[in-house]
């Protein structure tokens, strides 16, 4: 037992040890050591020789040095602080040339404190004392002003820094701050930011021209320690402004876009989720080339149906390159251009996905077509309409 002990402990070593240590076998085979009873016949002879290569011998090779690409132009929106720099001697006489300059980048985020020193007076007839007002803060009363909000939100939305690091931060500074204390800023500060965001949804809401879309998060779960739930941030584009706004909700119902979209009158593009349809009805125009159709093509359809979903595929890659093409362009001119372009290569794919739907059964292994198909007898712009 002992010896088949140390044969595992070998062969874990050989397999799973560093690989200074791997596929060293022992030189002498113990004479216990069980035997498989098979025959190795010699395959060939090998003389291997150990040559030494002299330095002379060596064959030099001219290495060209990497260029350096060169500095990349600070922004100029970046504020300057400059910094004149003389010669030590005289240059009375000298002809001035075209100053060198160096640009370093530098930071100075330093805290700092801004003292409201409010003049108090006794008014000449005795009534009262006159005194200078205070501005409006962001916290009434409280300590931290617009700038120091503002970096903590930015701070834990943008750049994802977590409280306790955010804390670390005014630490270094001499600043002891409680947790809850710079949450209750976080949540302050957010609060202050309501008005521009009613002011953000009311400009969206007022488009006649929308994008909506919904990703699923994991969100940490403020009623059980430890545990999460599945969310959902909505996202709605304003095309025409290229205005973007989130919403969070907890569920994937149509609650949600419904209490947002109860105002709006323009049309909406979507994929291919049906809870839109009920929202505003024929004005709703699924996204031709979405990703779940897309996907739908890729991983159902393209093993077993290859020929079909390269074609498909193909289409689409044609598409997105237009957009790509156009994507700087006024509206007018986009519109122009994806009705020249755009409007003959959907027409060409419509009516070869008519004759191809009929050949593809909804039993086959070409199923994942089909789906992809039957999607898109929703997209409302080209009026799809399969046979039965």
């Amino acid at each position: 037992m002992t010896q088949l002990q140390h044969q595992v402990s070998l062969l874990q070593k050989m397999i799973f040890g560093p690989k200074s240590d791997r596929f060293k076998l022992p030189t002498e085979v113990p004479a216990n050591q069980l035997s498989l009873g098979m025959s190795v016949d010699t395959v060939a002879e090998v003389e291997v020789k150990k040559t030494t290569v002299k330095e002379h011998d060596r064959t030099k090779v001219k290495i060209e040095p990497k260029k350096h690409p060169g500095r990349h132009a600070l922004p100029s929106n970046l504020r300057r602080e400059e910094i004149i720099i003389e010669p030590q001697e005289d240059v009375t006489d000298c002809t001035r040339l075209e100053d060198e300059v160096t640009e370093v980048l530098e930071v100075n985020p330093e805290f700092y404190v801004k003292r409201y020193v409010r003049r108090k007076y006794i008014r000449k007839d005795g009534e009262g004392i006159a005194m200078g007002k205070l501005p409006n803060r962001t916290i009434e009363k409280g300590i931290p002003g617009a700038s120091v909000l503002a970096m903590l939100i930015i701070g834990k939305f943008v750049d994802h820094l977590p409280i306790y690091r955010q804390i670390a931060i005014f630490k270094r500074a001499g600043l002891n701050l409680h947790y809850n204390t710079v949450l209750d800023w976080n949540t302050q500060g957010l609060d202050a930011l309501t008005p521009l965001y009613e002011l953000l949804k009311r400009k969206i809401l007022s488009s006649i021209y929308l994008q909506a879309d919904e990703t699923g998060i994991k969100v940490l779960d403020s009623e059980k320690k430890g545990s999460s739930h599945q969310g959902f941030l909505w996202a709605y584009r304003d095309v025409i402004r290229n205005l973007v706004m989130f919403e969070y909700q907890r569920g994937h119902n149509k609650e949600g876009p419904a209490k947002m979209l109860k105002s709006f009158q323009g049309f909406l593009q979507t994929d291919g989720y049906a809870a839109y349809d009920q929202l505003l009805g024929g004005k709703v125009y699924v996204c031709f080339i979405a990703w779940r159709m897309l996907d739908a093509i890729s991983k159902e359809a393209e093993d077993n149906d290859k020929q079909r979903s390269a074609y498909a595929l193909l289409a689409f890659q044609e598409l997105y390159e237009l957009e790509r093409l156009l994507k700087d362009l006024p509206v007018e001119e986009k519109y122009k251009r994806r009705q020249e372009v755009a409007a003959s290569k959907l027409a060409e794919l419509h009516k070869w996905m008519i004759e191809q739907y009929t050949l593809v059964t909804p039993k086959s292994h070409r199923q994942g077509v089909r789906i992809f198909y039957e999607a898109m007898e929703r997209t409302n712009p080209i009026h799809l309409r399969w046979p039965s």
